[in-house]
């Protein structure tokens, strides 16, 4: 419990984190202005249409701040610091687990409510299983960005892996590959940013679970084999 206070700490001190913080949410405001202000004609025919959108937007933060979280301290040499402070590798990237988990968390549940109420849907009481929902999404995402921080080492390289692999591929290959289908961010939309349970949700869960599972896995056997 005591490595994990020191790393909410340790975040919540940052710079980078503040900045991602207030990024997201100046973000969060601004989509929410130009959706609740959209035309009659736009392609989200509802509300709800609409707000299901805004997680995808809101992914840039969270993927930002799951990057940051595990490329920063190996930027500056910081993480023999912590290695020294906590000699057992594993108890440390638990830590850190827990200590993003909880930040994406709430910063993803707070861009949600904020979103909502710019919409005027807050005393609707249909759109609270999304706001949910569509947090739950964006701490997936940020799951997912983290160990490519581990395994680049770097934030630019990892940033821009994480981009192209949960933003860019899904865009690009959508239209073109029916595989794309796999990819995690397609398996969360599918999953989390509908009004109802899709078919096969079994088979969805499953295979984002992988995706989480199989990243974890190697940005955790870098961090606590690799010395490099």
């Amino acid at each position: 419990m005591d490595v994990l206070r020191a790393e909410v700490r340790k975040a919540v001190t940052l710079p980078y984190t503040w900045l991602t913080v207030m990024a997201t949410l100046a973000l969060t405001l601004l989509v929410a202005l130009v959706l609740a202000n959209r035309s009659v004609d736009s392609i989200m025919a509802t509300d709800i249409d609409a707000l299901l959108s805004v997680p995808d937007y809101l992914a840039y933060g969270v993927i930002t701040l799951g990057v940051l979280a595990g490329s920063t301290e190996y930027q500056g040499g910081e993480i023999r610091t912590s290695l020294t402070a906590v000699p057992r590798r594993t108890s440390l990237l638990a830590a850190k687990y827990a200590s993003l988990t909880v930040l994406a968390a709430g910063l993803s549940l707070v861009s949600m409510v904020v979103a909502v109420g710019v919409m005027g849907l807050a005393f609707e009481a249909r759109v609270w299983p999304l706001v949910l929902r569509g947090a739950a999404y964006l701490v997936v995402v940020s799951l997912l960005s983290f160990p490519l921080g581990l395994l680049v080492r770097s934030t630019t390289g990892a940033l821009t892996s994480a981009l192209m692999l949960l933003v860019i591929a899904p865009l690009v290959l959508t239209p073109v590959a029916g595989w794309s289908q796999w990819l995690p961010t397609r398996l969360g939309d599918e999953l989390l940013l509908t009004k109802t349970r899709p078919p096969g949700a079994a088979a969805t869960m499953a295979a984002l679970s992988a995706w989480v599972v199989v990243t974890s896995a190697a940005g955790a056997g870098r961090f606590c084999l690799d010395d490099s």
